[in-house]
């Protein structure tokens, strides 16, 4: 998807940094979200910039009760990979990111790339003071807090909602196609 191909990549869990654990309420995944060595050096900045070759790879989880412990939520299969590549100039179009969903096999989605895409786009648009990356490092350790809470002074905030397609305005419908 968007030239990046899974398996240049589907080792990542096991070699880039854990960067944080989320958990999407509207889709109900866990997601862990690694970051490659270039990634986490932007990181770090408090006002991030991330050069070219920068990779950030996420694995989706769907989450499920744990019967033994049922006021917890558990990974119990990977639902999809994504991950976003760093290019200025090959991803100009895409605010220097390149975008791609992979399946839990590491396969392609059926739905229309350039739509999976400019999703992905539409949502991380919301950071732009970020270079466009959501996740922040999770500080370990006595005292830590986390950099979530100290960089989301008055920055907007993204809700996602399900809306029937005869509400979405006109110009939205037509370039949705239906979908």
């Amino acid at each position: 998807m968007n030239g990046i191909v899974f398996d240049q990549f589907k080792d990542f869990p096991n070699k880039w940094r854990l960067v944080t654990v989320r958990y999407r309420v509207d889709s109900k995944e866990i997601r862990m979200i690694y970051a490659n060595e270039k990634a986490w050096n932007g990181l770090k900045k408090l006002k991030p910039f991330y050069e070219n070759g920068a990779a950030f790879g996420k694995v989706a989880f769907i989450a499920e009760e744990d019967p033994a412990f049922i006021s917890s939520l558990s990974p119990s299969g990977v639902k999809r990979f994504q991950l976003m590549i760093k290019d200025s100039k090959k991803y100009a179009r895409t605010d220097g990111w390149g975008y791609a969903l992979f399946n839990e096999e590491g396969g392609l989605f059926k739905e229309d790339m350039k739509v999976k895409t400019m999703a992905c786009v539409a949502c991380h648009r919301a950071v732009p003071e970020r270079d466009f990356i959501f996740s922040r490092p999770v500080k370990l350790g006595i005292g830590a807090t986390s950099l979530v809470n100290k960089q989301n002074n008055g920055n907007k905030v993204v809700e996602f909602s399900q809306i029937k397609n005869s509400k979405l305005p006109f110009s939205l419908k037509s370039e949705m196609k239906n979908k």
